[in-house]
């Protein structure tokens, strides 16, 4: 069930908080350890992350579609395709069980498109997702995005980079499925040469269908990289706030007109947020992951 999180600091928007995969703190407290203990492995950058997802209120009786993982070592989102749901498929557990097997592959690896093609392989639902993941690697830190999900990194405040938005045609994205294997390879990939202090952003549609990127910008700048938890939720926060104001000019309604559909306001949908902000220190190995006893959203 959702929670409110009014008592650690968290706007009372019955958000829901918890851990989608292993690596999350409890509620949804920013990680910075590591569940690898390992000096044989390669040194990889560290991040310090947090989280935030905000299902569409007409799903909040069962958490929505969207799913994410968020550790020390990557982080990533899913958002499951409301229109794959059938008797036998559910997007939502495409998407958790998606960033699952992204998770722990991705923990020996920052190969990406490995990583993904694993995912893909690994997931038995029948469902589908879009699918965007950041993995960290001795140098930096690799990314990939297939769909309308997405990642942003910013230095110093600055937007230095975006994944760029796949799709077959307005509003249809790219997604990954069972049955549809190959389209994995057609992912975005871009290795970031990153720096400490450095913030990425890893977000569904969600928030990009209702913030401009200047938008975004704007908090990364207030919050200085100083506190991933605080940025996800201000975020997820204003891009709820914005799916409802009819009366508010959004990206998807610029994008609805281009298109030549008619479109006002605000786009109502499940909201899921990951920030990561890079070290250069390898995490503490005696730190240990804690499991939250709600596995999923």
């Amino acid at each position: 069930a959702p929670r409110n999180g009014r008592r650690f600091g968290a706007p009372a928007l019955g958000m829901t908080w918890g851990r989608l995969a292993r690596g999350f703190g409890l509620l949804g407290a920013p990680v910075m350890g590591s569940a690898v203990s390992d000096r044989q492995k390669p040194q990889r950058r560290s991040l310090a992350t947090g989280f935030c997802v905000i299902p569409h209120d007409r799903k909040r009786h069962f958490g929505g579609e969207d799913a994410c993982f968020a550790t020390s070592y990557g982080m990533g989102v899913a958002d499951g395709v409301s229109g794959s749901r059938s008797a036998r498929a559910d997007p939502r557990e495409y998407a958790v069980q998606f960033m699952q097997a992204c998770e722990d592959f991705g923990r020996n690896t920052w190969d990406v498109l490995q990583t993904l093609r694993h995912a893909q392989k690994a997931t038995i639902s029948l469902a589908s997702a879009t699918a965007c993941i950041l993995l960290t690697s001795e140098t930096g830190v690799e990314a990939a995005n297939l769909g309308d999900s997405g990642w942003r990194w910013y230095r110093n405040g600055n937007l230095v980079q975006a994944s760029r938005e796949q799709v077959h045609y307005f509003n249809c994205p790219f997604q990954v499925s069972r049955q549809n294997p190959e389209i994995v390879s057609q992912a975005d990939i871009k290795s970031l040469d990153v720096e400490q202090g450095d913030v990425l952003i890893a977000a569904s549609d969600g928030v990009y269908d209702n913030l401009f990127d200047d938008e975004i910008t704007g908090l990364v700048r207030r919050n200085k990289g100083k506190d991933p938890q605080a940025l996800a939720t201000d975020i997820a926060t204003l891009a709820y706030n914005r799916s409802l104001d009819e009366s508010a000019e959004t990206p998807f309604e610029v994008e609805a007109t281009k298109h030549g559909y008619r479109f006002h306001g605000g786009k109502q949908d499940d909201i899921c947020v990951v920030v990561g902000v890079v070290s250069t220190d390898q995490p503490p190995e005696t730190e240990k992951v804690q499991e939250h006893p709600k596995s999923k959203l």
